[in-house]
Order: C-alpha cells, then sequence, then structure tokens
C-alpha cells in the first residue's frame, strides 16, 4: 500500500500545499508584456459594467473588446472570443485595479483550485476503470501538475492565468461526465455540457474536453464490447457535448469571429509538427531550458533534417507507446498527454513566433505525472526494498520539479527578466530586441536602445516604426545626420498619415537646430498638411508660433539703425 488509510485525505491536499509554495514568490512580481495591455491599459474597459460594455464582450473578439478605447490606428482584431475571460479580467479589476500584487494571488490561487479539482478528476476516472490505487496515482498526477516547470508560464504570468480559469470547468465537466456515466444520471450529464459550454467561451482549448472523453469512450470504458457498439454509445454520450460545440461555432460564425485562417500552406503545417511534438515532448520529461518563446521555425520541405528526423524519432516514441499501451493506466496518461495538446497544432494561424509555448502543456503534466506514478507503483510492487527506493525516488523527482519551478518563475518577474531571457536564447528575435529598445530608451540608455531597435529593425516585418524610434533616439542624441536618413526611410515606406507627420515634425526639428529655420517651418506647414487632426499637429502649431516669433525678433533686429 502506497498510501495509509490515515493519509488518505491528505492525499488532495498535497499537491495544493506544494503548488501554493512553489509559486508565492510570484506574489511580488510585477506585469509583464501582454499584461500591459490586458489589465494596465485597459482599465477604462474593464472598470465599465454597462450593459453596453458587456454585450460587447460577449459580441467581438477579446482584443477588440479590450482596445475599445485605443486610437483607430492602435487597435487590431483577433481571432480569440473569449467572453468569459473578459468578464473575469472586468471582476479582477474590481478589487486588484493596477495592483500587480492582487493578480498575481488570483493566479495562483486559481492554480490551486485546479490542482484539487484535477485531482478528483483523475482519481474518479481511474475508479470507474476499477483500478487499484486510484489515490496514489492522483496524488502523484496532481503534485506533478501543480509544480511542473512549464507551469511557469501559467502561473507566473498573469496574462497566461487563462490557462487556469478554463481548466477548472473543464476538469469539473469531467467529473460530472463520470459521475453521470456511474449513476446513469442525466442531470449530471448536463452539468457537465453547461461547464463544457463555459470552458469554450473562456478559452478555445478547452474544445480537447471532447476530444477527452471520445478517447475515454473509445479506449477506456468497456473495451470488451465491439467497436460498433462502443461508438454507438459514444456518440449518444457525447450528442450533448456535440451540440454545445456546434452552438459555440455558429455564434462565431454568427459574429463574424474567424479562425485565424492564415496563407500558411498545409504542407508547412504537417512539415513542422514533427518538431514541435518533439520540442513539446522533450519539455515535458525533460523541463530545462525553458523559454518564453522558441527558435522553432515552420518546415517547408519533406527532405529537410528539421522534418524526417523528429518525425523518425517520433516513430520509434510511437512504436514504444503502442507497445506499453496495452495497460490501462498507460493509455490513460498518453490520452492526458497528447489530447490535450491537440488544440496546439493548429499551427496555421499562429505567427512564427508563436508556434509553441509551455503553457499549451498545462493540462498535459497530468499524463506526465501518471506516468510517473504508474511507474513507481509498478515497479514497487516487484519487491519490498525496491518499493521503498522508489517512494525515496518518487520523492527527489517531486522536489526536482519543485525546484527547477521556483527558478523558472524567475523569467517572469518583470519585463527586463522576460525579455533578456528571450534574447539571450534567440539574439535576433523580433519582439525581444523591440520591448528591450523600448526599455532601455524609457531608462534613457540610449546606445543599447539604438542597438537592440537596429536589431529588429532587420529581424520584423513593420520595420518603419522602428526606424522612426531610431531616428527619433539619434535625434535626442543631436545626431542630426543619422537622424534625417531613418526619418528619410520611414516617409518613403509609412502608410498611415499619423506617421508620416510624425518624420515631418522631427526633421523639422532637425532642420531647426542646424540653424535652417525657413526648412523647419515648411516641414512644419507639411505636417498640418498631411493630418491636420492629430495630436503631433498641434505640436507642430506651436512649432510654428515659435519660429515666427524668431522671424519677427530677427527682423527687429535687422531693421534697427
Amino acid at each position: 500500500m502506497w498510501l495509509s488509510s490515515e493519509a488518505k485525505f491528505l492525499a488532495p491536499l498535497l499537491p495544493v500545499l506544494l503548488a501554493l509554495i512553489c509559486f508565492e514568490p510570484t506574489l511580488n512580481y510585477g506585469f509583464v508584456h501582454d499584461d500591459i495591455y490586458h489589465v494596465v491599459q485597459a482599465g477604462s474597459v474593464l472598470s465599465d459594467f454597462s450593459v453596453a460594455n458587456i454585450k460587447f464582450a460577449f459580441t467581438t473578439d477579446s482584443w477588440t473588446f479590450l482596445m475599445r478605447d485605443y486610437p483607430a490606428d492602435k487597435k487590431f482584431a483577433s481571432f480569440y472570443y473569449r467572453p468569459m475571460l473578459s468578464l473575469y479580467l472586468m471582476l479582477s479589476y474590481a478589487y486588484a485595479g493596477t495592483d500587480a500584487r492582487l493578480w498575481h494571488l488570483t493566479s495562483v490561487l486559481l492554480h490551486a483550485v485546479a490542482v484539487i479539482i484535477a485531482y478528483f478528476a483523475i482519481y474518479l476516472s481511474l475508479e470507474n476503470l476499477a483500478q487499484p490505487q486510484s489515490r496514489f496515482l492522483a496524488a502523484v498526477a496532481s503534485c506533478v501538475f501543480a509544480i511542473h516547470p512549464v507551469q511557469a508560464e501559467s502561473v507566473a504570468w498573469i496574462s497566461a492565468s487563462a490557462n487556469s480559469l478554463t481548466a477548472i470547468p473543464m476538469l469539473a465537466a469531467l467529473i460530472a461526465y463520470l459521475k453521470a456515466r456511474r449513476k446513469q444520471r442525466y442531470f449530471w450529464l448536463f452539468i457537465s455540457a453547461i461547464l463544457y459550454g463555459l470552458a469554450l467561451l473562456t478559452k478555445e482549448f478547452a474544445v480537447a474536453l471532447l476530444l477527452l472523453l471520445a478517447c475515454y469512450e473509445l479506449f477506456l470504458f468497456e473495451r470488451e464490447r465491439s467497436l460498433k457498439t462502443r461508438l454507438l454509445g459514444f456518440l449518444l454520450q457525447l450528442l450533448p457535448f456535440l451540440v454545445v460545440t456546434s452552438a459555440y461555432l455558429i455564434v462565431r460564425v454568427w459574429l463574424g469571429i474567424d479562425f485565424g485562417q492564415r496563407s500558411l500552406p498545409f504542407s508547412a503545417q504537417i512539415y513542422t509538427l514533427p518538431v514541435l511534438l518533439l520540442t513539446y515532448f522533450k519539455n515535458i520529461f525533460f523541463p530545462f531550458y525553458l523559454l518564453p518563446f522558441y527558435p522553432i521555425y515552420h518546415v517547408t520541405s519533406a527532405w529537410s533534417p528539421d522534418f524526417y528526423v523528429p518525425a523518425i524519432l517520433l516513430v520509434l516514441l510511437a512504436v514504444a507507446a503502442g507497445m506499453l499501451s496495452r495497460d490501462v493506466h498507460v493509455r490513460l496518461a498518453l490520452i492526458w498527454i497528447l489530447v490535450p495538446l491537440f488544440p496546439a497544432l493548429n499551427i496555421r494561424p499562429l505567427k512564427v513566433e508563436h508556434l509553441i509555448f509551455d503553457r499549451y502543456l498545462y493540462l498535459s503534466t497530468i499524463g506526465a505525472g501518471l506516468l510517473l506514478g504508474y511507474g513507481a507503483a509498478y515497479l514497487g510492487s516487484l519487491s519490498k526494498p525496491l518499493a521503498f527506493r522508489m517512494r525515496i525516488y518518487l520523492g527527489i523527482v517531486i522536489a526536482g520539479l519543485f525546484v527547477v519551478t521556483i527558478r523558472q518563475n524567475q523569467v517572469w518577474v518583470d519585463e527586463w527578466s522576460y525579455w533578456q531571457t528571450t534574447q539571450q536564447a534567440i539574439p535576433r528575435h523580433c519582439t525581444a530586441n523591440k520591448e528591450l529598445g523600448r526599455l532601455f530608451s524609457e531608462h534613457n540608455v540610449i546606445p543599447q536602445a539604438i542597438y537592440h531597435y537596429q536589431i529588429a529593425a532587420e529581424s520584423c516585418s513593420d520595420k518603419t516604426n522602428l526606424h522612426f524610434q531610431i531616428g527619433t533616439l539619434y535625434l535626442n542624441q543631436n545626431r542630426l545626420d543619422e537622424a534625417e536618413v531613418e526619418l528619410q526611410y520611414v516617409l518613403q515606406h509609412a502608410n498611415s498619415p499619423e506617421m508620416k507627420a510624425a518624420c515631418y515634425y522631427n526633421l523639422a526639428l532637425v532642420a531647426q537646430r542646424r540653424g535652417e529655420s525657413d526648412k523647419s517651418a515648411d516641414l512644419c506647414n507639411k505636417v498640418l498638411e498631411v493630418a491636420p487632426q492629430s495630436r503631433i499637429a498641434d505640436h507642430a502649431r506651436s512649432k510654428l508660433a515659435e519660429l515666427n516669433n524668431f522671424f519677427l525678433r530677427r527682423h527687429s533686429v535687422s531693421s534697427l539703425p
């Protein structure tokens, strides 16, 4: 026996305690990256509890909702339809405001709730399969789920707490489904479908629950029955979930929220999948050298080593998994590893920088914990001395995960740590260099700011804004020739009137500092021609007034006898 009768009631509490201790240091962390848009700059939207604003949250995509009060040229749409997440952000903002500590506390507590629900979801799964040591295996799986290093992104980063928020109704829906199946009561099936719908409205990856239940029915339950009988039962059991999924898709189409289709060829998606899967498996079973972003790019040829090397390794892993999957514990673990990851393999809508993230492994860590627990239990059953040693080894592994996760959390301390970690791993990373340029500029470390902006300008597709930033920094350093080169480049490539107006104004400053007052005035007039209603136009008018006063004084002085 791995758990004494006295310790059984503590089994669900241990993983929760580990999670709280492991992530407690994150309470002192700040806002990072998307947190700025989700919380700091979205205050006017999140504090608006009017019926119109709540309706807006349910009738548009998430980014459009958060950017409601942004200038028109700063807004962009997304393929994320997450109204329940928007409501969560509004409720959190009501008590936390822009206090990062309270937001991090909420994130940690959400993860703790997800951990305890995960324990009961796995426990009931094993009980429905009439498997022994279900409490022990559920405890190990939920401990790994609680403190696996890949969870640092989902818990230590406020914006990724949507994973915990989605996992809670997903796992609760699984528990209700298992109760419905065991007691043959439609009430629990109805509750399960409702919870699934709430999860779908929180984050799209909740669709994995439908696949998870399908795998439970086809590969775990009533294996003695024929495949035809199981398929019929599968369709009947999952009918409410299919109805909810269909309704969700219809609402998205009705609202005009697309599914993020991009021009990535289907072949490139297929060729890229092996390296993605292999990286995910490495991160879940060897969770070291984890990064906010990974140097993974689209693979476009079947003859590329980036395709056939990982593909061969995956085939070998699939053969090994097939041999081991005769055991129901292994099948359950493989289902939990692979199925929650499935939505993340649709990479067509994603930018190349966003192909892979640790947060996509949030629920897959449950499967890794199941494998670990079953391996320890199986080896321990061979002899009493080995059972004792396996307890020691299991404790060492969990302690090791705990230490690695605490260290991994530090990536998310603040924006400096986040972007410097990324840039050190991927020196020419577009966003990392752009954000480091901004941070150094805000701290008036101009040479470093220019350096990172220049790298970003070479790596990013949107170069005009970066060259504008470089030109502005050169202007601040009084390096007028270099500033003029950068700003002239922007003028040639900029499409928006506001950007052209800003360039004309900065060129006016360059001319003024060179003593070319007439040219400076002409450039200010250009600003008024291009964007007369913009904020920069007000600066241009002030500058023209200043230049006119200068002309008047000079004329007065020249007219003296």
